[in-house]
């Protein structure tokens, strides 16, 4: 396996969680040591109080041409959060510098004026990528698959150095029964996580509230914090399929 190269410091893109803090439109930030590591945005808009979620899918999928053409997009799963049915999307982008042209100011300005409230996005740098068993992209067709945004709080032991986090985030996600996709990441506050691509809600659940769950509540002292995604629709942007930080670049 090759060395990973793990950027030290993450920025944040724009607002965090609801649960961390007041939603804040800023455009993404220009700091990070690793410019080129690639970059997976979570990204949240309230959805039109009249529009029934089967309008709001059929809205995404008008909407696919226009993503699979933006410069440095290389993976789009649309999705709807829980429990509040904000529309967005999960998108993997080749390195920061394509988020921040497509997050632009004028991005922000246009969703707070369209619905009344700011778009919350929320940047996480990839330090590793696991794909499963359909390489992360299918097509096609109204799909059942489901995404989790899972963090952790601080480990009870020191972190283990790059060439541990790479073997660890193998032997957790390669493998993993329904498994699409597996970015591990860093969060803007530089705690670890990982954004997750399931075939369905029961693999999802058939693994995190299995012995993982409690593996990793005995490592952190804590169960990880868990966000759950409905994800319709995925797409294979125009970058394509792009190595993730710390795999190889041949």
């Amino acid at each position: 396996m090759n060395s990973l190269k793990i950027a030290a410091t993450v920025a944040t893109l724009s607002c965090a969680l609801t649960s961390q803090g007041p939603a804040l439109a800023q455009p993404v930030p220009a700091q990070t040591q690793d410019r080129d590591a690639p970059v997976v945005t979570i990204v949240r808009v309230p959805a039109p109080w009249y529009a029934p979620r089967f309008l709001v899918v059929r809205r995404m999928r008008e909407s696919v041409p226009q993503y699979q053409s933006i410069d440095g997009l290389a993976h789009k799963a649309y999705s709807l959060a829980r429990p509040d049915g904000r529309y967005g999307g999960i998108y993997l982008w080749k390195d920061r510098a394509s988020a921040q042209a497509w997050f632009s100011p004028a991005w922000f300005e246009r969703v707070e004026k369209e619905r009344g409230t700011p778009g919350e996005v929320r940047a996480y740098e990839v330090v590793f990528r696991v794909d499963g068993e359909v390489a992360g992209a299918p097509t096609g067709g109204d799909l059942a698959a489901v995404a989790t945004l899972i963090e952790f709080g601080p480990r009870a032991g020191p972190e283990p150095a790059a060439a541990g986090q790479a073997a660890l985030a193998a032997a957790n996600w390669r493998g993993v029964a329904g498994l699409l996709r597996s970015y591990v990441v860093r969060s803007p506050e530089g705690g670890p996580g990982a954004v997750v691509l399931w075939r369905d809600e029961a693999s999802a659940r058939a693994w995190l509230d299995g012995g993982w769950g409690e593996r990793v509540a005995r490592e952190y002292g804590a169960p990880p914090r868990i966000a759950w995604f409905d994800v319709p629709i995925m797409i294979v942007g125009k970058e394509g399929q792009v190595a993730a930080a710390g795999e190889a670049r041949r």
